[in-house]
């Protein structure tokens, strides 16, 4: 028994002059396929070729609608956690405001003088690290990177804690284990500082 001949059809999918794929059709040997088929057999390729273009437009436009969602999280993370941190200065600045008013002594007027200067300058730092984010995207900034001094930077960062605890008359107590190399008179530094907190 002899192996069996066919005729075939083979009709290319294409996409964008791009072969996406092919399409075949046999038939036993002594039949032939009609011109009428043939034409058929080309559309249905035609109509498979943009199937294929629709379903990879349609997987493409998911795709870049899940990174919008994404995108569109980030900003509303972004805005509520800017949002907190531009009222935690004012919050703070009503209260001092608030305790201005009532303060007995003019060292108390002082403090709180202190505290509201102490705020308003975060807020102002705050807008202007906005304002600088928004000139880094725009790519209209230069950046300049400059060394900071902890002995001198950490008090400024703490001492707005510690006027609060003092405010709500609350006992205020951190501990933080800082492991990184220092001289001798940077750890003499931080020994006093942390006692006198």
């Amino acid at each position: 028994m002899g192996e069996k001949s066919y005729a075939t059809l083979a009709c290319s999918l294409l996409d964008n002059q791009k072969v996406s794929g092919n399409l075949w059709l046999f038939k036993p040997k002594e039949q032939m396929f009609s011109e009428s088929e043939v034409r058929l057999v080309e559309q249905v390729a035609n109509q498979c070729a943009i199937a294929i273009r629709q379903s990879r437009l349609f997987q493409a436009a998911q795709a870049q609608i899940q990174e919008l969602k994404q995108l569109h999280q980030l900003k509303d993370d972004f805005l509520n956690t800017v949002s907190h941190e531009l009222r935690t200065p004012i919050s703070n600045m009503k209260i001092a405001i608030h305790l201005l008013k009532l303060a007995a002594t003019p060292e108390r007027s002082q403090q709180y003088l202190e505290i509201l200067q102490a705020e308003c300058a975060k807020e102002v730092n705050l807008i202007n690290d906005l304002l600088d984010l928004q000139r880094l995207e725009a790519q209209h900034y230069p950046v300049a990177t400059e060394t900071i001094v902890l002995q001198s930077w950490i008090p400024d960062v703490v001492s707005p804690f510690l006027a609060r605890s003092a405010i709500a008359s609350s006992t205020f107590r951190s501990r933080f284990r800082l492991t990184f190399r220092q001289s001798p008179q940077t750890a003499a530094f931080w020994s006093g500082f942390w006692q006198n907190c």
